[in-house]
């Protein structure tokens, strides 16, 4: 027994020595530093009949100039019946951000759903907060 401990004592102490796991803090390296977005808030405006006021949906965590995907849920606020409700352009409100890509103008019919998507390049500063965007809408 006194033989196996000392085998794994003197193993112990002659194997290389890790650094953090995963080897995350090399001497010399830079932190990543992050946009951290607690929410996103879509602001809609246009005919009454279709998506009017504020809808929240999920945030998360970017780095400095990379690419965030917002999405939210469009369902029809009509029923069954009526006309057709069109998001047709999107804007970002928050500062720093720009849109790369989106699938507007998104359609939706009568007791259909639809879903309204954007990809967002992030601010190249931190930034801590909501991610707010406007969309208008319209209906026939």
């Amino acid at each position: 027994m006194v033989l196996v401990l000392a085998a794994f004592i003197g193993l112990w102490v002659t194997a290389p020595q890790w650094e953090a796991p995963l080897g995350l803090n090399h001497p010399g390296s830079t932190p990543q530093v992050y946009v951290y977005l607690n929410l996103t808030l879509w602001q809609f405006s246009g005919p009454s009949s279709c998506w009017a006021g504020s809808v929240f949906s999920i945030g998360g965590t970017v780095p400095l100039n990379g690419t965030f995907h917002a999405s939210v849920a469009l369902p029809y606020p009509g029923g069954t019946t009526g006309a057709a409700c069109t998001a047709e352009t999107i804007q970002v409100v928050t500062t720093g951000f720009s849109i790369q890509t989106s699938n507007v103008p998104v359609t939706v019919a009568p007791g259909q759903s639809g879903h309204l998507w954007v990809n967002l390049t992030a601010p190249a500063t931190p930034y801590n907060g909501p991610l707010t965007m406007t969309v208008v809408t319209a209906s026939p």
